[in-house]
């Protein structure tokens, strides 16, 4: 059997990253992503290892995944900002009653680091309903996003509709799981209430990433 081979870690900056205890293709890469999380001071789920072109899973295994380089050191890259995060995540969810209420919201973020955060919300059996698009850009830092945007709101009465502009930051929390929780202004900890309709329901923020 091979012996482990020393990992090369490097972000994407090219800057290295460095392990105490130094890491082996010997490891597993859950265990592997866990202690590049803790290093970087992040959630495991917002941290993406690349052995060249391929993303390694957890369920993967370096010692096969590695061939014999003669103890070369083997490299992989860590992808830790709006990288890592691009995609689509969203939450929706509409009552069974006759009001036809509902909400969705829908992040989508790019490798950029550019966003758009779309909000609906829908009461009144449809006549009444309010969306807004906010578009900016993410930043990362440890376990947060933040969002900072312009929104154009449109909101409805019957036939009646007005737009507005306004700059704001939203927040998201980037859970175990790799999703999205969005706080409440001005917390770290206390997560945002999605409502439905006239108050027919609510639900903790929770933004599923789409595959």
């Amino acid at each position: 059997m091979a012996s482990p081979q020393p990992l090369l870690l490097r972000l994407v900056s090219g800057e290295a990253l460095e392990l105490v205890p130094g890491a082996t293709s010997a490891e597993e890469v859950r265990e592997l992503r866990r202690r590049v999380a803790a290093a970087l001071d992040m959630l495991p789920g917002s941290i993406v290892l690349l052995l060249g072109q391929a993303q390694l899973e957890n369920e993967d295994s370096l010692a096969r995944l590695v061939d014999s380089q003669d103890g070369a050191a083997v490299a992989v890259t860590v992808v830790q900002l709006a990288s890592a995060l691009a995609g689509e995540y969203r939450a929706s969810e509409r009552t069974e009653g006759c009001s036809w209420g509902s909400f969705t919201r829908s992040l989508k973020i790019e490798a950029c680091g550019e966003a758009s955060f779309y909000e609906q919300d829908v009461a009144d059996r449809g006549t009444d309903s309010t969306s807004t698009n906010k578009r900016g850009h993410c930043t990362v830092a440890g376990s947060f996003v933040t969002f900072v945007f312009s929104q154009d709101e449109a909101t409805s009465e019957s036939s009646l509709q007005a737009w507005s502009t306004t700059y704001a930051t939203a927040r998201f929390l980037i859970n175990a799981d790799g999703n999205l929780q969005e706080l409440r202004r001005g917390s770290d900890t206390e997560i945002e209430i999605y409502t439905i309709g006239y108050g027919e329901g609510s639900f903790p923020s929770l933004l599923m990433k789409q595959k």
